[in-house]
């Protein structure tokens, strides 16, 4: 089940589905969990402006970084990964900040030709076991009742040969309440091709892929029992309504304290955050060196003593919220 499998897997997701769900199912699936906090905000219209620099934990979702040998202003934009697509926005100030960038940067440079095969690939169990494998006999018909009725996008038959991971990922994202959802990553790489500006990725598909599938199966499996039985999902709903308020008032530190308390699946903070943004930090000073750039991240990335921001400062450049 190495080469065939995998192969099948991305051609029943190409004909099954049309290219937008298909790029929601397996991008927007594996980028949700990676910075689950919601990271967009109603920022006041009209023209940029800067705040002192007091503390890098202010309430701002979008950042000027400049200093320490910078010829051109660089920005670092909290996003959130999947969203319900009336809360959506994107203002002036942002624009303004977009526009005034050479180079776009997210966590993985969305308009790799490779990226969705890469992903595809990934996603599927080389194992050599089947889905149905990792639960109990009972456990996995409720999962396929389950899955035949709310997770329509992804057939059964293609589920059955994902990692346990893989599919608690598509569940996941599943569990929006709304019709329809956006994402901010796929908003701004259509943004950066229009305006033909070059994406950049601060890790490889395959290090996001190394995450995300790398969690154990045994709390992954245990984790879907508990989507399919509604475990919790009243705590889980009024979480997500926290982090929605929480980021229309661009609270970077509420949203950060929020991920401790997700309990859909215990998140590795150090894993899945500050060892990331401390690789970043190099990859971030080499690109603003050679040009402006926007960087759009997780919007849990950036606040606290290992957040983005606060390492952007000690490394000695001048970070400012804009409002």
């Amino acid at each position: 089940m190495v080469v065939d499998n995998s192969t099948t897997i991305f051609l029943l997701l190409t004909i099954k589905c049309s290219i937008d769900k298909m790029k929601k199912i397996i991008i927007g699936a594996i980028a949700a969990f990676l910075a689950i906090t919601p990271l967009s905000s109603v920022i006041a219209q009209g023209k940029a402006k800067t705040a002192k620099q007091k503390n890098v934990d202010q309430n701002s979702l979008l950042w000027k970084v400049t200093g320490n040998g910078l010829d051109k202003a660089s920005y670092v934009f909290g996003t959130i990964h999947l969203i319900c697509e009336a809360d959506y926005f994107w203002n002036p100030v942002m624009e303004e900040a977009f526009n005034a960038a050479e180079k776009i940067c997210m966590e993985m440079d969305m308009d790799d030709p490779q990226l969705q095969m890469t992903l595809a690939m990934g996603m599927v169990d080389k194992s050599g076991k089947n889905l149905s494998s990792y639960f109990e006999p009972a456990d996995y018909e409720k999962l396929k009742a389950y899955a035949e009725e709310r997770v329509k996008a992804v057939p059964v038959s293609v589920m059955e040969m994902m990692k346990p991971a893989a599919v608690w990922t598509t569940m996941v994202m599943m569990q929006y309440s709304c019709d329809e959802v956006k994402s901010y990553e796929a908003e701004l790489m259509e943004k950066a091709k229009q305006g033909e500006k070059e994406i950049l990725g601060l890790e490889t598909a395959n290090e996001q892929l190394d995450f995300i599938l790398g969690m154990p199966d045994k709390e992954v499996v245990q984790s879907i029992n508990d989507i399919v039985q509604g475990k919790d999902k009243k705590e889980l709903d009024a979480q997500f309504a926290d982090m929605i308020n929480a980021y229309k008032k661009q609270q970077l530190n509420k949203l950060y304290e929020l991920t401790d308390q997700e309990t859909a699946m215990k998140m590795d903070k150090v894993k899945f955050l500050d060892d990331r943004n401390r690789n970043w930090i190099p990859k971030m000073k080499t690109m603003m060196q050679k040009q402006a750039t926007f960087f759009a991240v997780g919007a849990a990335h950036l606040p606290g003593k290992t957040g983005v921001l606060q390492l952007l400062k000690d490394a000695g450049y001048t970070v400012e919220p804009v409002k």
